[in-house]
């Protein structure tokens, strides 16, 4: 079945971003000349995703509205790069259906994805972190969701996209157990922020995620965790051991991690240097810096 749908969960409350999240969606903060929301939606278009369900808190409906300015607005504007920008909104919200749901309060990733189950029905869906940035390594490339998309459909199982991360980082992430002896690799297990002595694997799980409509029917039995939160990883842990999930690896792609402060300036500081019109001033202005 064909992957058309996915599920974007940005209901949380951003506070590793504090303060420059207190007064709006950290998802709305820019990452280049557009907010980091923007480049996630972009890619699941790319993918040929035809819909996209925002799982937004009550708080944060200006992420909805940025996908919904009024086309009045360019009559006021010159034909500029505003005017440009402004049209580039306006065709991607045109080339996919864009649905709000609410997460009335935050309890978890997998309470956040299960809220859009109504809307995913019976179908596959892939769901997008927007705190995770990840980009083909050479330009051009394929996107890591049509990579996954394309895996999915050959196999017909869920795909994780897993990344070697340094063995002090294992704890920060959901770790996956797989089977590397034949392609695809097939995902065995996964842990939740494992210690590092516990670890299956140093095979980080990303912010992309292919899932077959069983993970809703999952997602509708799993217990609150201690915390009271719905986690995905342990319904991920219960499609690998049904033999359901395999996995792409996403080390090859640059990752940049928008959920803390040093990643936020990271992100940024890396795309400004590498924009052919920026990037010749901000070094103009760190060599005056030097001498």
């Amino acid at each position: 079945m064909p992957v058309r749908k996915a599920v974007i969960p940005a209901g949380g409350l951003g506070t590793r971003l504090y303060p420059l999240s207190l007064a709006g969606p950290k998802e709305l903060l820019p990452l280049g000349d557009r907010p980091a929301i923007h480049h996630v939606v972009a890619e699941a278009a790319a993918a040929g995703i035809e819909t996209i369900i925002l799982v937004l808190s009550g708080s944060k409906w200006a992420i909805a509205d940025y996908f919904a300015p009024p086309e009045r607005l360019l009559a006021g504007l010159p034909d500029d790069d505003r005017r440009r920008r402004l049209e580039e909104i306006i065709e991607l919200a045109a080339s996919v259906e864009i649905i709000v749901v609410t997460q009335r309060v935050p309890r978890g990733l997998g309470h956040a994805v299960g809220c859009a189950a109504t809307v995913t029905g019976n179908e596959p869906f892939l769901v997008f972190l927007p705190d995770d940035i990840l980009t083909p390594a050479s330009p051009g490339g394929p996107s890591l969701a049509a990579a996954m998309r394309d895996l999915g459909g050959e196999t017909g199982q869920g795909v994780l996209a897993l990344r070697h991360v340094p063995g002090d980082q294992v704890p920060r992430y959901g770790i996956a157990a797989v089977d590397r002896e034949a392609p695809p690799w097939q995902v065995l297990a996964a842990v939740e922020k494992p210690a590092r002595a516990d670890a299956p694997s140093d095979l980080a799980i990303m912010g992309r995620y292919l899932l077959p409509p069983r993970a809703m029917e999952l997602l509708r039995e799993e217990r609150p965790s201690v915390l009271g939160e719905i986690q995905l990883t342990p319904v991920l842990d219960r499609l690998a051991k049904e033999g359901s999930l395999a996995a792409v690896d996403a080390t090859p792609y640059r990752y940049w991690d928008l959920g803390s402060l040093e990643g936020f300036r990271a992100a940024n500081a890396a795309m400004a240097l590498e924009d052919p019109v920026v990037a010749p001033r901000i070094r103009a202005f760190l060599d005056q810096g030097e001498r």
